[in-house]
């Protein structure tokens, strides 16, 4: 019987890559998502692949009562759980005033309050079969106010910032290690979703989530709290941290999201990413 492990936004992007880089290395997997159609398709890569692990896919909306028990508990009849990987998360680029504050709500949801309710669920699963890990995908937004842009998103990475720093402290003796990824630019559909009809421009150290996926699973492995990719994007966390926090929130909105190459002017209209952020997960 392998150890099992448990994904959320395993369907796409990073969440598909942490996945399959699992079963790589002999986990089985449940990996959770909304979309039956696309998890099916990861399953049916894994055994393509032969690879020693399985995937076994659990479409539910992992924002509903109860989804983070059902996946603990299926992670429970194939083997001893020992991953947690929250990964699932959502975006609703623009200016707050001119975002739909549903969206906004549902960002903090499946943010914030998802990855608090999996690792509730899965905590006592994971300390009982330690050594194990919870990784915590968050972003190198969670380090500096977005307005104009990418305001509640950023706020939800702080969130998850914070929430794993101090979760690692307090689970250091038992054997768990609390790891949050903090990765800049990634090649996925993620941009797409939280701002439709507007590209970003591709950034020269852009990574693919398969990369982003092995350093955050290697930086986890070697028991660090916080993964930074890069040279450029630890240099910005530190002049972040010690510059005034003045400086960095009015820097932040005179840059808006050409940081991460949207178009400054980049406000798409509420209407535009109604229905396509429902898919996102």
């Amino acid at each position: 019987m392998n150890n099992t492990a448990i994904v959320t936004g395993a369907s796409a992007g990073i969440g598909r890559a942490i996945a399959m880089q699992l079963a790589g290395r002999g986990f089985d997997v449940v990996a959770v998502a909304r979309r039956q159609e696309k998890l099916a398709e990861v399953a049916a890569e894994a055994r393509k692949q032969d690879v020693s692990g399985r995937i076994i896919p659990l479409a539910l909306d992992v924002t509903t009562e109860g989804a983070a028990h059902k996946a603990v508990a299926l992670a429970n009849q194939n083997g001893p759980l020992r991953w947690l990987v929250n990964n699932a998360g959502m975006a609703r680029f623009g200016e707050f005033g001119r975002t739909r504050i549903s969206e906004q709500l549902q960002t903090v949801e499946l943010n914030c309050k998802t990855p608090l309710a999996f690792t509730g669920a899965a905590l006592p699963h994971l300390i009982a079969n330690a050594p194990s890990n919870i990784l915590n995908i968050a972003s190198l937004a969670a380090f500096q106010p977005m307005p104009f842009f990418g305001l509640t998103y950023g706020a939800s990475k702080a969130f998850i910032l914070s929430f794993s720093e101090g979760l690692s402290e307090e689970l250091k003796d038992k054997g768990v290690t609390v790891t949050a990824m903090c990765p800049g630019a990634v090649e996925t559909e993620f941009d797409l979703l939280a701002a439709p009809q507007v590209r970003r421009a591709r950034q020269w150290d852009e990574i693919t989530p398969e990369q982003c996926a092995a350093i955050a699973l290697r930086g986890a492995e070697r028991g660090r709290v916080v993964v930074i990719k890069g040279v450029r994007h630890r240099a910005n966390q530190l002049i972040v941290k010690h510059a005034p926090r003045w400086f960095v929130r009015r820097e932040m909105a005179r840059r808006r999201g050409g940081v991460v190459g949207f178009p400054k002017e980049m406000l798409p209209k509420a209407e535009e990413s109604n229905e396509l952020i429902k898919k996102a997960v």
